[in-house]
């Protein structure tokens, strides 16, 4: 949403830096979940 507005606003209105946290962490949840799922296969075979 914050992305859409920043298009027609003059500034920015998100920094560099919270875009590069909010890309990390979302790299990182992906990884977190995958860990999940072979847990949860693990799990299933036993």
């Amino acid at each position: 949403m914050l992305t859409e507005l920043e298009r027609s606003h003059h500034e920015k209105l998100v920094s560099a830096d919270l875009l590069r946290a909010h890309e990390e962490l979302t790299s990182v949840l992906g990884l977190i979940s995958g860990g999940a799922d072979a847990v949860a296969a693990l799990d299933a075979r036993i």
